[in-house]
């Protein structure tokens, strides 16, 4: 009975490994489109010095994954990623230097596994072990938040090499303009593959990470707001949502240069524009990355001010409990039709958003005027 335990413990663990790699391999084909990513177990790997692959073994009972990377069929490194605890995750790499851009595919590397296991596997702190030759490691590393400890103090566990730095997930440094680069590149169908349309469970938390962003924006644009509000989904209580939290900011927009600069240096990423009589229309986000998105996803409604539908939308669900579940349970059957397809999914609820907005405004009347 007990071996039976243990094999299914195993059997299960496998397959988790086997999944977090399959993904992880996705997401990093999308940025690179040349990257290979193999394990010794899948045969020979073509490298330019067969010297440097580190012989190995993927250890299914301490959670390691072990990947190699290939690029254009040149080896280009490995990385071994060993789950210490639930939190915690030890990385061993070592890229090869195969020409001249070395530097930036090494620092771009880097920072692309640091932000996978971080947010994509929601790990609190990294463990990197570096090789004291490996001056170019040891100097993105500082770079992103990293800072070097003693093996000794701090992590007695781990084989003992040259050198030993930790990051904690509050001190990355993320690269924001990075992502907004890479993000461009990208076709409407990559975006969509890296951006699926999700619907979880009411999130307790998004109320404060709205509160979050509208004293930091109050902060920046000071008396040039008219109105800030939380709308969307994650402003409703109890309401299954994609985990992204809507603010609509309203202001004066028809000279939008500085505001959308002030924004930029913020960390917001401009999505679309739009001009219209009154004023600009804006859509910014923050949370979007070329792997994916971020703990915490924001899209920021920049626009003059309005009695705007979503507004009534938002209030009338708060007191209409059946609309709200009806409204949900829709958004449920439309993200398993249009998982990958968001402007499909936009359009197929769009009539059902407009006839409660009619509902709202004829219940609420001139409620969200601005007087």
């Amino acid at each position: 009975m007990q071996e039976r335990h243990e094999s299914d413990a195993i059997w299960k663990q496998r397959k988790v490994i086997c999944l977090r790699r399959k993904k992880m391999e996705a997401f990093m084909k999308l940025v690179y489109k040349n990257l290979t990513i193999c394990s010794k177990a899948e045969g020979s790997i073509p490298v330019c010095d067969t010297t440097c692959v580190p012989q190995l073994q993927e250890n299914l009972m301490n959670s390691t994954l072990q990947l190699y990377l290939l690029l254009d069929t040149i080896y280009a490194g490995y990385m071994q990623v060993t789950l210490q605890s639930a939190r915690t995750v030890t990385i061993a790499m070592r890229l090869a230097n195969i020409g001249k851009n070395f530097a930036l595919l090494h620092r771009q590397y880097v920072y692309m596994l640091l932000f996978y296991v971080l947010y994509r596997w929601d790990i609190e702190q990294v463990m990197m072990e570096v090789d004291a030759k490996e001056q170019q490691l040891q100097e993105n590393l500082v770079q992103l938040g990293f800072q070097r400890i003693e093996y000794e103090q701090e992590h007695p566990a781990i084989a003992k090499t040259p050198l030993l730095y930790r990051l904690q997930k509050s001190d990355f440094n993320r690269t924001d303009n990075q992502d907004a680069t890479e993000l461009q590149k990208l076709s409407l169908e990559q975006l969509w593959e890296l951006f699926p349309i999700v619907i979880r469970p009411y999130n307790e938390q998004y109320t404060a990470w709205y509160d979050a962003q509208r004293l930091r924006l109050q902060s920046l644009l000071k008396a040039s707001i008219v109105r800030i509000s939380h709308m969307g989904s994650t402003a409703v209580k109890g309401l299954e949502a994609k985990p992204c939290v809507d603010i609509l900011l309203e202001t004066d927009t028809r000279h939008p240069q500085k505001l959308i600069e002030t924004l930029t240096r913020d960390g917001w990423i401009l999505m679309s524009r739009k001009q219209e009589e009154q004023g600009d229309i804006l859509c910014f986000n923050k949370g979007y990355t070329a792997l994916g998105f971020t703990e915490k996803v924001y899209h920021l409604h920049v626009r003059y001010p309005a009695a705007w539908g979503e507004l009534y939308f938002c209030e009338y669900l708060r007191t209409h409990d059946a609309v709200c579940r009806k409204y949900a349970a829709l958004k449920k059957e439309l993200a398993q039709t249009y998982r990958r397809d968001r402007d499909g999914y936009t359009q197929a609820k769009t009539e059902c958003i407009e006839e409660i907005t009619k509902l709202a405004r004829a219940e609420l009347s001139d409620k969200f005027i601005i007087k």
